[in-house]
């Protein structure tokens, strides 16, 4: 990802950081300024810089230092003591400048050798991780299962592979490797291992059996007989389950799934794209009877696999808050939580007013492939699902071994949509959007539905790692409810995310309709479910 690729997928957020720091440093400029002129009318204006704040963060409390600043800035007015004057203004000028420094929290290892970096980054985790009791992670294994893995790579491409694998001994979706540059090697390390391609997909069934999906006509598989829905009982010569399991790279988080249920589904597209050259396959033909064949590999799987994906989830470019009314049945798509908060409220004003102006019976909101954004927009989303202001969530950071509320964020009740709604989630519902879920599972003409469940990761970043090759490590920090409670986030057997009011069916007859890329079998269904209800 380039630079500008990377402030358009991150522009809201990034804005809303400028005007953190706007702020910061208009407040700065404010005690100068009164330093200079001795205008005690001066101090007043971090407090109305602060009010501003307030409305437009929805009580970020991240910015308590500021608040603290403009209460200490009212008291340097009250006073005449020159000395206190002096003192409090030294305090705060270190404060402000200090601040965006002590907020970014970056820890930068990217200048030492693949060894050094690993000791460097599973110590700060350690230290640092908020999920560490919940997930019971054990340090002391991890250290030696990884140690001599790093102190023995040789090339780029194996360091990627190994640090991969050790970050997603956490199964969370919040810690992985990112890049501001336009880094081929992190993609040519998976493609390096998912290399092979035989003409085929792989799918797990409800009843946990496995079937070849987007069998491709031309494809040597589907000439030895491999048809869509076909079970498949032997991968590489082993059974699926087992190949499952030898599946090292990228395994234990495919893709960046926290929650193992939802992974299950997962994991079977991203083994078709394993095997040896020639991979011997077991499947049941239309006899009913075990057909063994050996198919070579005719490319790269990784190609594939990315568009399987992209067809099991529905992925698509289609536009945030877009509307359309199906039959008697509103239909919104919320992609993500990034446009300003002005922006969102006017798009869910108009949406109430199209909801309104078509009499929609119901409304299916569809939140799959949402992975989040701001949480403070996010709760601006469930202000107009709920009929009273409640606390949307609580953030906190691990210090000293305890847990330190850092910010709470409330929604509001405005209440304007209150016809039934079905929320519709997958396993890429993740992040604000998972967390926005949550919310408004609780209000009582909401169900939840899906193919899989969430992602089973809530939390929001605000520690970074810079690795070698200039790779960025996230830390998050934890999300809780009202009596600090984790919410969603897996716990230590890979079990979190929401639960299904409607478990939308996987099966030998809907499987072909799943990976259809120009039928959404998903909103089909529930729009079936609500006709019989």
């Amino acid at each position: 990802m380039d630079k500008t690729t990377f402030f358009v997928k991150n522009k809201s957020v990034i804005i809303m950081v400028l005007k953190d720091l706007i702020i910061v440093y208009l407040v700065l400029l404010t005690i100068i300024l009164y330093l200079f002129k001795k205008k005690n009318y001066l101090l007043f204006i971090p407090l109305l810089l602060c009010f501003i704040h307030i409305k437009i963060s929805n009580k970020n409390i991240l910015f308590k230092t500021v608040y603290l600043i403009s209460f200490l800035s009212i008291i340097m007015s009250l006073t005449n003591k020159m000395l206190i004057k002096k003192t409090l203004s030294t305090i705060i000028i270190i404060i402000l400048v200090s601040y965006p420094i002590t907020t970014l929290k970056i820890n930068n290892y990217a200048s030492l050798n693949y060894d050094e970096a690993f000791n460097k980054l599973h110590e700060t985790l350690k230290e640092n991780y908020v999920l560490n009791e919940h997930k019971e992670i054990n340090y002391d294994n991890l250290y030696q299962k990884y140690k001599k893995e790093f102190k023995n790579i040789n090339n780029e491409i194996k360091y990627y592979q190994v640090l991969e694998n050790y970050l997603n001994e956490f199964y969370d979706a919040h810690i992985g490797i990112k890049s501001l540059t336009n880094n081929s090697n992190l993609e040519e390390a998976k493609e390096k291992f998912y290399n092979r391609y035989y003409g085929f997909s792989l799918s797990l069934l409800d009843n946990m059996t496995y079937v070849a999906t987007s069998v491709s006509p031309e494809s040597t598989a589907y000439k030895a007989g491999i048809r869509e829905g076909f079970i498949i009982t032997k991968w590489n010569g082993n059974n699926i389950s087992d190949e499952i399991k030898n599946l090292k790279y990228l395994s234990v988080s495919i893709p960046n799934i926290s929650n193992k249920n939802v992974l299950n589904y997962y994991i079977p597209i991203y083994l078709s794209g394993t095997g040896n050259e020639e991979n011997e396959i077991t499947f049941i033909n239309n006899e009913g009877k075990e057909q063994v064949i050996n198919l070579k590999s005719i490319g790269n799987g990784y190609k594939y696999i990315k568009e399987n994906i992209k067809k099991f989830t529905k992925s698509n470019d289609e536009e945030n808050f877009s509307y359309k009314l199906l039959g008697v049945t509103s239909y919104l798509k919320i992609t993500n939580e990034k446009d300003s908060i002005k922006y969102v409220k006017n798009k869910m004003n108009n949406i109430v007013d199209n909801i309104n102006k078509d009499n929609a019976k119901n409304l299916i909101l569809d939140l799959r492939n949402n992975e989040g954004g701001s949480d403070v927009v996010g709760s601006v989303i469930a202000s107009f699902f709920s009929t009273q202001d409640y606390l949307y969530i609580k953030e906190s950071i691990l210090k000293d071994n305890k847990l330190k509320k850092i910010n709470e964020i409330y929604a509001n009740g405005y209440k304007k949509i209150n016809i039934p709604t079905i929320m519709l989630v997958n396993g890429n519902t993740k992040s604000a959007g998972e967390i926005l879920a949550y919310n408004l599972q609780n209000e009582e003409n909401i169900l939840v539905a899906g193919l899989t469940s969430t992602n089973g990761s809530v939390s929001t970043v605000k520690k970074k790692i810079i690795m070698p090759h200039n790779l960025i490590i996230s830390i998050p920090t934890i999300a809780c409810g009202k009596k600090d409670d984790i919410i969603i986030d897996s716990n230590k057997k890979r079990n979190g995310g929401l639960k299904l009011n409607i478990k939308i069916p996987i099966n030998s007859k809907t499987i072909n309709d799943i990976f259809n890329e120009n039928y959404d079998y998903e909103v089909e269904y529930l729009l079936n479910y609500l006709k019989n209800i």
